[in-house]
């Protein structure tokens, strides 16, 4: 089962920080991308952080650092919230791991342009 997200950017800071926000069949949710320099208290990271505010039902699913040469600093975080089930059942594993793959695509599909 493939996920075929729509996506919108709600923050870009070339080298900082940028974050969408992606709705798929299944789920509503955010995908951020930040330098590890850029930390949840800096004005910068404002836009994402009221943004998570008002959407209270989005819960982190998937969070990694690696390098990356491209962002300040050469390492990035990248955090994928999702909305929780309206059972507020754990997400299915498998769904967990079929976006955690969307978030490399997203990754990598950024990474061409910078």
């Amino acid at each position: 089962m493939g996920v075929e997200a729509g996506r919108k950017l709600l923050v870009e800071e070339p080298h900082w920080l940028w974050a969408i926000t992606i709705q798929t069949a299944r789920h509503a949710g955010l995908f951020v991308y930040r330098s590890v320099q850029c930390r949840v208290t800096d004005p910068l990271f404002r836009p994402v952080a009221d943004f998570l505010d008002r959407c209270p039902r989005l819960q982190l699913a998937v969070r990694f650092c690696h390098p990356d040469p491209s962002m300040v600093f050469g390492s990035a975080e990248l955090s994928l919230y999702l909305e929780r089930p309206a059972a507020e059942a754990d997400l299915d594993p498998e769904f967990v791991a079929e976006m955690h793959r969307l978030s490399r695509r997203i990754l990598k599909e950024h990474h061409a342009r910078v």
